[in-house]
């Protein structure tokens, strides 16, 4: 899976979408978060410097951070 500079949000799902396929041994590229100045969701600890980690929360397991979002919002 590559990168084409998404958002937190979108690289998590990838990430999700990795460890959920039982036999996908390949790297998958989450670069595209760390390419912004600012980001949207409270937490970006599950990007790691050269791995991530599935976040064990609800859903996508993130939360929005809804100042940022509101600054942010054009």
């Amino acid at each position: 899976m590559g990168s084409g500079l998404e958002s937190s949000i979108a690289a998590t799902a990838a990430i999700h979408a990795a460890t959920a396929l039982e036999n996908y041994c390949y790297p998958i590229d989450t670069l595209g978060p760390h390419w912004f100045a600012e980001d949207i969701i409270a937490d970006t600890s599950h990007f790691g410097n050269g791995s991530a980690v599935v976040p064990e929360k609800p859903g996508l397991g993130i939360e929005l951070d809804w100042d940022q979002v509101e600054k942010l919002t054009v």
